[in-house]
Order: structure tokens, then sequence, then C-alpha cells
């Protein structure tokens, strides 16, 4: 059931064609350029689209705003799924910089990404360079198993540090 006035629904055209209540409700406020409301005698001309009822249904009728076919709608988002991708080379970050070679070794977070991880018997080994600085790590761990199920790990890399 739609928008009702009393026990009838109303009548709604939207650009001057008949439509029904449904439609109203994909419309934001930015859609509608002009509203208008009628009751009783100004409605009951409308009378023709409401062969059942006994009075004059109420009328809503809205104009919209005319927009290019070219541009896509305020509240609608393009996209496309970016589907199977051909594994990136692994990226380590280059950790010989000036500031090594001076012996101050810079604060940085440690991004390590690596495609193809081999698992066998359920145990994988991963190399990474860290920081010079006494710190654990996060370790977390994203992707599919060969059953195409996804996987999360999170887990822990203590080097000793007392807090």
């Amino acid at each position: 059931m739609g928008i009702t006035s009393g026990w009838d629904e109303i009548i709604v055209f939207i650009n001057g064609m008949l439509s029904s209540c449904a439609d109203l409700e994909g419309m934001t406020v930015a859609d509608i350029t002009g509203f208008a409301h009628l009751t009783g005698v100004e409605a009951a001309k409308f009378g023709v689209y409401a062969s059942d009822a006994i009075s004059p249904r109420d009328v809503v009728m809205v104009q919209t705003r005319m927009y290019d076919r070219d541009r896509p709608a305020m509240n609608v988002a393009e996209g496309m799924p970016l589907g199977w991708q051909k594994p990136v080379k692994r990226y380590v970050p280059k950790y010989e910089t000036e500031a090594s070679r001076r012996g101050r070794e810079p604060m940085r977070a440690l991004v390590h990404w690596e495609p193809c991880l081999k698992v066998s018997d359920g145990k994988a080994t991963v190399e990474f360079y860290s920081s010079s600085h006494k710190a654990d790590y996060t370790l977390i761990l994203e992707g599919m198993t060969g059953n195409s199920e996804p996987l999360f790990l999170k887990g822990h890399i203590s080097r000793g540090v007392q807090r």
C-alpha cells in the first residue's frame, strides 16, 4: 500500500505522467523542482484515475529536474570489480638510507607485501627487515586458501621489549 489520504491511496503524477506512490520513495529533495497537493474540487477532475473512490482522492503532482543522459545520477556510483589480478612483485621497503649510514635508524612502520605465500604442513616462513629499534610487531595475514576460503590471522612477534 502506498501513501494515503484518509482511507484512499493518493493519485501521483510525476512530470505529468500517472505514477505510483513507490516512485516517490526513491526521490531526493535535490531531484524535485516543483510540487502541488490537490484536494477536494481541485482533485475531482482526476477522479477518472480512481473509479472506485466515492469522494475525490488527493492528488500529488511532482516536477523533477531533467538530467543530462551523459551525467550519472547524484546518488549512484559506478564501479567495476578488479577481478583476477596477476600477483605483483614482492614489495620490501629499502632500508639503506643516508640516516642509517650515519648511525641513526629512522622510526618507521614496517610494511611488507608478499602476494604468494607458500604454506607447507600448515607452516609458512616470511622474511622481512626490521628496525634496529627494539619494538614488538603485530603480524596480520589476510588472503585466500587454495579452496577459495577467506583467511585472517593476527599474531604478535615479541622482540623482548620490557614494559
